[in-house]
This record gives structure tokens, C-alpha cells and sequence, in this order.
């Protein structure tokens, strides 16, 4: 029963109209993925590929937090170019254990792997330990203090795509999938 309902909201997610492809993980590659902490805070593991209760397709990116002290959270430097036309960004996560990523942030970036020069962020409402997509309007993207009305999301520009661990001693561990523009 599980599988047929993964199977049938998974042919949903790829299939409903006004979405680019997702990245999704499926070959198996975490190349840009990449776990940051404070330097008080214990080195968390790398992120790596899950083939376990997994929503789409065969495989999910597992990110694990340590806890930190101060701050803690997770970039993937390999989202697509921002396609014209696209008004959201969604994705699927699904909490394993401890406090699950409190904020998403979209910062714009001239190559891939440099620090993002105008930053968006969008608090995150998590509940739960099961599968959820989450789908975050662009124009719901607020600039950070330093660019506070800024903002504005181009296509074709580059982006990091961030999630902000909680601060807490409390490891954690989530399940992330389909990183996918939603066009209009």
C-alpha cells in the first residue's frame, strides 16, 4: 500500500504542469551539497544519498545537523539557472529525528560554490516526521537586513539554495528530494 501511495503522489509531484524538472538525486550524486556550523559546534557528516523510505523515485539526500552553539545549516551550490516564468521554489523534505531546518534561504550567486551577494530567506514550518512538500512563493522571499528590499529574482541567475538548522544542542537529520522551480 505504502509503495503504490509513493508512487502515485511521486507521478503526481513529476507530472503536474507548471514545474521544471526536479533535482532529485537520482544518480546517486551529492556533489555541492555541503553541511556548515560554528566553530564551537562538532563537524556534522557529510550529506549522502538515502535509498531508504524515500518519496520519489530512488533516492533522497540525507543531511544530518550535529547541534551547534550558534548557527548550523546546509547549502546545495547545484540548483539549475532560474527559469523565466518561475514563480516558487519547492522541494520535499521529510524530518528523521531532532528540531527540523527553521528557514529557507535563495542567494544569488555570479559562479557556483562563491558566497551568494543578494539573499532572500523564508521561515520554514515544519511539523511532523513524514514526507511534505514545500512550496515557497518568490515573491515571499524577504532580503536580509543588510539588502532588505533588494531582493528581486532573476531568470536565468544562479542560485544557492540554503536551509537553516535550528539552534540546538539536539542533533538532527532530515531526508531532502526534488528541488524543483514551480513556473507560473
Amino acid at each position: 500500500m505504502k509503495l503504490t501511495l509513493c508512487t502515485v503522489f511521486s507521478a503526481l509531484v513529476l507530472s503536474a504542469p507548471g514545474a521544471v524538472a526536479p533535482v532529485d538525486f537520482e544518480n546517486g550524486k551529492i556533489d555541492g551539497s555541503q553541511v556548515y556550523h560554528d566553530r564551537e559546534s562538532s563537524k556534522p557528516p557529510r550529506p549522502e544519498i538515502c535509498r531508504d523510505d524515500v518519496l520519489s523515485g530512488e533516492c533522497a539526500l540525507k543531511i544530518s545537523f550535529a547541534g551547534c552553539k550558534k548557527y548550523q545549516g546546509f547549502h546545495f551550490h547545484r540548483v539549475p539557472p532560474m527559469p523565466k516564468g518561475a514563480v516558487a521554489i519547492s522541494f520535499l523534505i521529510k524530518p528523521l529525528y531532532g528540531p527540523p531546518p527553521v528557514a529557507l534561504a535563495i542567494g544569488e550567486v555570479k559562479k557556483r560554490y562563491e558566497q551568494p551577494t543578494i539573499t532572500g530567506t523564508h521561515s520554514l514550518n515544519i511539523k511532523g516526521n513524514d514526507w511534505q512538500k514545500i512550496t515557497i512563493p518568490l515573491d515571499q522571499l524577504r532580503g536580509s537586513r543588510k539588502n532588505a528590499g533588494n531582493f528581486v529574482m532573476k531568470p536565468g541567475t544562479l542560485y544557492l539554495f540554503t536551509l537553516y538548522g535550528a539552534v540546538s544542542d539536539q542533533p538532527s537529520a532530515v531526508l531532502l528530494d526534488d528541488i524543483t522551480w514551480e513556473l507560473e
